[in-house]
């Protein structure tokens, strides 16, 4: 008697035959978004033992890579997170870090405006270091004998006031670089977080950030700043100064970095960075900061420019810390000597030539940073890279 065909059973666990099932993907996800070879392996029914290779559905929307290139985001690029990566597990640099010193290794090879800017900033910052081994303390009078002009002894002259001024301004270049770095990193912080934000979740939040960024680039900001001011004044010290200066100058990057986010966040890195499980947060600080390097070192540049102007324009107005030597300081006292009716021109001439030299200094690595910037520049180093890499 024949049996009756039965349904055939899947084989036990253990058996030799068995296949686990194969995970579930989220719709439009591929394999390669877990770090696979971009394709979806299927058992061929008509061929029991062999696999056929069916493309999947990125696959089919994304051109293959060249063979030996790795994937974004693989392991072995390195990203921001310092984790190992590269032949061999060794740690490889962070991307942004790596980013950083690219462009100023191109900045040092192709723009002579650079180096040169770059050199007088030098010689700035190795004065602003000498104040730490200064004989005297930055508010400290009467040490010296007054109105001596320059000489051996004394390189620059000597003040009214009984103040070296070779001393005095190796204090207030160091003074005035501080109030422009600590403003800098506020308003920049500022700038980034909130364009970034902005551009990336869009919608009413967008609209929001955007109608306060619009606030605050139409506020006059020297009429303000000499307001409050002149509300605070004699309180007004380095750190609440750079900090008021930070607070007013985030509105005009801000801008730019929301252009720039708004279309980073259209990229197949973005999206599967956000299918991978990442915040928003998470997702602007670590693969799209990187992009914005270029454009946070131009602005900063200017950053410096318009925080150590306000300072030396507050300064010659009396409306800052007078008793703190800084460039504006310097000038301002000297001023109240009148050392151009007296003569004393070494006073007032070693605060000028500082201010000037910073300002050309940091002017020229604005320029610098803006031409980098421009497609067409870029394009041309590239080209003249591989020129140097085939001969």
């Amino acid at each position: 008697m024949q049996e009756p065909d039965r349904a055939p059973q899947s084989p036990a666990p253990d058996s030799p035959s068995y296949a686990a099932p194969s995970p579930a993907l989220p719709r439009g996800l591929s394999p390669e978004g877990r770090g696979g070879t971009g394709h979806a392996r299927a058992m061929d029914p008509g061929a029991a033992g062999h696999n056929a290779t069916v493309p999947s559905e990125s696959a089919a929307l994304n051109p293959p890579r060249p063979t030996g290139e790795r994937p974004r985001g693989s392991a072995g690029e390195g990203r921001a997170t310092g984790t190992p990566g590269g032949e061999g597990g060794a740690p490889v640099a962070p991307r942004s870090e790596r980013l950083v010193w690219s462009v100023v290794r191109d900045l040092f090879r192709f723009s002579a405006s650079f180096r040169a800017g770059a050199v007088v900033l030098l010689v700035l910052l190795v004065l602003a270091a000498l104040s730490i081994h200064a004989p005297y303390a930055p508010d400290a009078r009467r040490v010296v004998p007054v109105d001596r002009p320059p000489s051996l002894q004394y390189l620059l002259g000597t003040t009214t006031l009984g103040q070296d001024v070779f001393w005095l301004t190796t204090y207030a270049i160091r003074n005035s670089l501080f109030i422009g770095t600590l403003a800098v990193i506020i308003g920049r912080s500022i700038a980034v977080l909130l364009g970034s934000f902005s551009g990336y979740v869009g919608g009413p939040v967008d609209r929001v950030l955007s109608a306060i960024t619009d606030s605050f680039i139409v506020i006059p900001r020297l009429p303000l700043l000499i307001l409050i001011s002149f509300m605070v004044r004699g309180n007004l010290n380095l750190i609440s100064l750079a900090i008021l200066l930070g607070l007013l100058d985030w509105a005009f990057p801000s801008k730019r970095y929301r252009a720039q986010v708004l279309s980073l966040r259209e990229e197949e890195f973005t999206n599967t960075a956000t299918f991978a499980g990442m915040g928003t947060l998470k997702v602007i600080l670590r693969e799209h900061l990187p992009f914005l390097i270029p454009f946070l070192m131009a602005d900063a540049v200017s950053g410096f420019l318009f925080a150590i102007g306000m300072e030396i324009t507050l300064s010659i107005l009396g409306l800052s810390d007078l008793g703190m030597p800084t460039i504006g300081t310097m000038i301002y006292w000297a001023n109240y000597y009148q050392v151009l009716l007296t003569k004393r021109l070494w006073w007032i001439a070693a605060p000028l030539v500082s201010s000037v030299l910073l300002v050309v200094a940091l002017y020229l690595l604005s320029t610098s940073l803006g031409t980098y910037l421009d497609p067409r520049t870029r394009l041309k180093n590239l080209g003249l890279r591989r020129a140097a890499a085939d001969a």
